[in-house]
């Protein structure tokens, strides 16, 4: 048996213990066994149901400290709980966690081990930036798991130590909340006239573009006077965006929702769903929404990777940062009399490797080349050669 032990710094972060939940779920079998340590012991909202979460798929979460500045202290408890365990391979989640592993493998020896890369360079800070580099480039890391692998390429990473994360978020979506639209609507404060219903998942940064999508519905409101947006999500942009709600005078347009753990209802009642971010071409918000059977409105966001997104196909796309064509593009969704072709080309052109039973065996397999120091096979070098 293959063990594991994650290291990540919080579960607060938006998708980031989404994906960790679900590589976990995706790979753990009688030959691999998953274990968590978060090492900030955030008192966020909601802290409770995401533990639970893991602990429901019998993976176990233990937080070592309440203070994130004694790091000498976490440093030790990890140093202490490494030594004691034997595991196979240590997998580091952002940034904290990634920084300070090579003073872990300093006392505990090298061990297989693999770091996360959520990041665009562009918008890291210096110190980041250089830090990043250094470590990505050395040998503390056996692979670099990479969302975005064209991102870490621009650190001067080797193709060879990439490994692309084909991860799907499981967010279950399935009917099971029988209540009725009316009740949902109830629930959440939303009036009851609310129609149509635009909803948005993401973290509030201004990279996820929330700001543009509340400009959008001011437009819309004009026409369509019972617009309701949901957003949902946590972050810093929190304040900013209630304050743009009223100095656009939006209020009765607008609910705002602080936790994926309401995604099942809200997808229920939404009419489409709205992808507003700037910088990235689509996020697993979207992914779900199109699961799901809902029309997708999206900024059009080149892709590294590969374009899913194609407008008037599979969804409706405007034009980056343009308020006014996102409010247009909105509309010709609400107009258009082609929905059910458009939203079951988007489920159909979903590639496999936002399918469960896709990443189920290549997320095992990539922890087995980790274990068997077998990175090389399957690279995004690899995969180049193989094109």
């Amino acid at each position: 048996m293959i063990r594991i032990l994650h290291i990540i710094d919080s579960l607060n972060y938006g998708g980031a213990q989404k994906i960790l939940l679900s590589m976990c779920q995706q790979s753990a079998n009688r030959e691999i066994r998953h274990n968590v340590i978060v090492i900030h012991d955030d008192n966020y909202r909601y802290k409770d149901f995401m533990i639970d979460e893991f602990r429901q798929e019998n993976i176990d979460v233990d937080i070592l400290s309440h203070n994130r500045l004694n790091i000498p202290l976490i440093i030790w408890k990890l140093i202490c709980r490494l030594k004691r365990k034997d595991y196979d391979i240590v997998h580091c989640h952002l940034e904290f966690s990634t920084f300070f592993y090579p003073i872990l493998a300093l006392f505990i020896g090298k061990k297989k081990s693999v770091t996360s890369a959520y990041f665009y360079v562009k918008q890291l800070a210096l110190y980041k930036y250089v830090l990043y580099r250094l470590l990505l480039k050395s040998r503390f890391f056996d692979a670099i798991m990479a969302f975005r692998p064209l991102e870490i390429q621009k650190l001067g990473v080797s193709n060879k130590r990439i490994v692309f994360a084909k991860i799907a978020q499981s967010i279950s979506i399935d009917s099971s909340d029988i209540r009725t639209k009316e009740e949902i609507k109830k629930a959440f404060d939303i009036p009851e006239k609310a129609s149509p219903i635009l909803l948005t998942i993401g973290r509030l940064t201004k990279g996820k573009g929330q700001k543009y999508f509340l400009e959008a519905v001011n437009i819309l409101k004009e026409k369509w006077s019972n617009v309701h947006c949901i957003i949902v999500g946590e972050g810093g942009e929190l304040e900013n965006l209630k304050s743009a709600v009223c100095q656009l005078s939006i209020e009765s347009n607008v609910t705002f929702v602080n936790s994926l753990k309401y995604l099942k209802p809200l997808y229920n009642i939404a009419d489409i769903h709205v992808q507003p971010s700037v910088d990235e071409h689509i996020h697993m918000g979207s992914v779900l929404a199109m699961i799901w059977g809902r029309p997708v409105v999206a900024f059009d966001v080149p892709s590294n990777d590969s374009q899913i997104l194609r407008d008037g196909q599979n969804s409706f796309l405007a034009k980056n940062k343009n308020v006014s064509n996102l409010a247009a593009k909105i509309d010709d969704c609400i107009n258009s009399t082609k929905l059910n072709e458009i939203t079951g080309n988007a489920f159909d052109s979903l590639p496999d490797k936002y399918r469960n039973s896709y990443n189920v065996e290549y997320i095992s397999k990539l922890y087995k080349a980790i274990f068997k120091g077998e990175v090389s096979k399957i690279s995004v070098q690899k995969e180049l050669e193989n094109k």
